[in-house]
């Protein structure tokens, strides 16, 4: 996995050892040489998610069970999803970065996501409740109630599915996508 850029960055190689399920598995890691931030580990850390989201795609799949989550659902995208701070400025990067007019849109779909917030009056709670806080669980349940999709969610898929937040990579549903 790779935490930087070759031409710019002096990289250092290392290994970490994952275990799930019981298993060791050795991930090489190449990274910038010095002190890091959360930010410039963030593709590592993105990585490695992925890796066990994949063993537990291939796990579900030796027990005879399919993973729903496919393009064309969405339905996790209306959940609330706790991103670190890290991760709140890559995408408000992305979301620079991105040409008109599909910055804009974006841009607008999150101001329309906050006014809906306001609305039925979850904003201040979700910034007050912490994830494992109590009444968490029922703030989720009242977000998700309230209908409010994703911004980056477009034709019921993730728009920037390579650089989707940590959170979004754990969803691994196994039930019938119809029971989302």
């Amino acid at each position: 996995l790779l935490a930087g850029v070759p031409e710019r960055d002096r990289l250092v190689r290392g290994r970490v050892t994952l275990v799930i399920a019981g298993e060791e598995l050795p991930v090489d890691l190449i990274v910038p040489d010095g002190q890091l931030t959360l930010e410039d580990v963030l593709p590592v850390l993105q990585g490695l998610a992925d890796i066990v989201a994949a063993r537990g795609e291939a796990d579900a799949r030796a027990e005879g069970r399919t993973v729903s989550c496919r393009a064309g659902c969405g339905a996790c995208c209306r959940q609330l999803a706790p991103i670190s701070q890290a991760e709140a400025r890559a995408l408000a990067r992305l979301v620079a970065a991105m040409p008109e007019p599909r910055q804009g849109e974006i841009r607008r779909r999150f101001a329309g996501a906050l006014q809906a917030l306001e609305t039925a009056g979850l904003r201040e709670d979700i910034e007050r409740v912490r994830a494992g806080d109590a009444g968490a669980e029922a703030l989720g349940l009242r977000y998700f109630r309230a209908g409010g999709a994703c911004p980056f969610l477009g034709a019921e898929a993730c728009s920037i599915h390579p650089d989707r937040p940590l959170i979004c990579r754990q969803y691994l549903v196994t039930s019938p996508a119809g029971n989302c």
